[in-house]
């Protein structure tokens, strides 16, 4: 999951800034505001780099942020008087978070996990399957959809290998209508 970071304190709406922005951007900031039924939502974006293409726009992902800026606990994103930030004090926000994302890369070494395979028939099959959910599961209400698009196997396929998953014990049991 992307990190972001606030500059603002915690009492309304601003600007946050993304800790890993996708290939040839070298900034990503969100501003959140509430909206009438007290959900965050992305009302603005702003996206710098040397080389912004098409698939660095793709790989931005406002529905995860939101989803992420909506858990609880998440940290408020600050006030909204930072409407006269500048195009440059954005830009220096970016080079802060880059540097705090490099101090703590120094300091924890991060879980990555792979593109998830073909079904081999192993147990290790199963239990990166069972990362894969338990990842996507974070971010989106449909895991199973979103491992599909990453393999390009019906999501049908998909349903089996989580059930073998939960079978083996790498996943709890399910429950209707839960991701989890």
């Amino acid at each position: 999951m992307a990190e972001e970071r606030s500059d603002r304190g915690s009492a309304g709406n601003g600007w946050k800034t993304i800790g890993d922005p996708p290939e040839g951007a070298d900034g990503v900031h969100v501003r959140y505001t509430k909206d009438a039924s007290g959900r965050w939502v992305v009302t603005g974006l702003y996206v710098h780099g040397p080389a912004l293409t098409g698939e660095t726009l793709r790989a931005l992902r406002l529905a995860r942020w939101e989803a992420h800026q909506n858990k609880p606990g998440a940290i408020d994103p600050g006030d909204a008087d930072d409407d006269d930030l500048t195009l440059g004090q954005l830009r220096n926000r970016s080079a802060d978070v880059a540097e705090l994302m490099r101090e703590r890369a120094d300091h924890v070494k991060p879980t990555m996990r792979g593109g998830l395979g073909r079904p081999d028939g192993t147990d290790a099959f199963y239990e990166e399957v069972a990362r894969a959910y338990k990842q996507y599961a974070e971010e989106s209400r449909a895991p199973a959809a979103a491992i599909a698009r990453e393999t390009g196997v019906p999501v049908r396929t998909v349903h089996r290998w989580i059930s073998e998953a939960r079978r083996r014990g790498h996943l709890p049991a399910g429950r209707r209508g839960r991701v989890g």
